[in-house]
């Protein structure tokens, strides 16, 4: 009679998935790739401003002409492949002044965006506080810097300020103050009457009170033992009994 034959456990058996199952995973893989795809738009964008950025940087990488220099026989040319946008009335070429221009636009929308961002934090949460006169104070001011347009109080500032790119920056960062301030304020307020921001501040009042009793008591006790310390240096002369029994540190004139 043979022995059973045994099937070695060291080889390994293949197996296979279902055909229902493959196609899943390749669908759902395929779907979460869709997903993490960026937007068509999004991309655009990055690409729009990378080239914003290296036009401020580089602008002479884009265009050979010089944006100060024209020529009269060239002016007001239409557009075309020697001048893109074409050019002005003294012969300039359009699209080397825009090239040219970005840094500047960059450097003035930047610096004004945080004039106005810093500024109108805080004055947002001053106005935003519990107190009343203020609030109405910084409110009745972005009242008034709205309701001039703002081209017109930019050019209004620019006429008190002088020329220049700061100047320039600080007046646009100015007529945009109430924008940001008028939302901050508003966020203030709403966390400011939140229930954990009242709990909080509670928790701390107790716990300032607490502490300011601790302090107090080891101020007593610090004075205490500063007091007792210096009667047991005393010779026992200049100690005195007092009625009731106890020994204080009194000195004889």
């Amino acid at each position: 009679m043979t022995a059973p034959s045994h099937r070695s456990f060291d080889t390994a058996v293949p197996l296979e998935a279902p055909q229902d199952l493959v196609g899943f995973e390749a669908s759902h893989l395929a779907a979460i790739a869709v997903r993490r795809r960026l937007p068509f738009a999004l991309v655009l964008s990055f690409v729009f401003v990378a080239l914003l950025i290296a036009a401020s940087i580089a602008p002479s990488l884009f265009t050979h002409f010089d944006p100060l220099v024209g020529d009269f026989s060239e002016g007001l040319k239409p557009p075309g492949w020697a001048h893109l946008f074409g050019t002005d009335r003294l012969g300039r070429d359009v699209f080397a002044r825009t090239v040219f221009g970005t840094r500047y636009s960059l450097l003035i929308g930047s610096g004004g965006v945080a004039v106005g961002l810093g500024a109108g934090i805080v004055l947002g949460i001053i106005a935003g506080q519990r107190n009343r006169i203020l609030d109405e104070a910084v409110s009745r001011l972005f009242d008034m810097l709205s309701s001039f347009p703002g081209v017109l109080l930019a050019m209004l500032i620019v006429t008190f300020l002088g020329q220049g790119m700061l100047n320039i920056a600080i007046a646009v960062g100015i007529a945009g103050i109430p924008k940001f301030g008028r939302v901050v304020r508003a966020q203030t307020q709403l966390i400011r009457d939140a229930d954990y921001v009242t709990h909080a501040a509670e928790d701390f009042l107790s716990d300032y009170s607490r502490i300011s009793r601790l302090r107090e008591g080891r101020r007593t006790a610090s004075l205490s033992q500063i007091a007792w310390r210096t009667t047991a240096s005393l010779p026992p002369q200049f100690a005195k009994p007092c009625s009731n029994g106890r020994w204080f540190s009194m000195i004889r004139r």
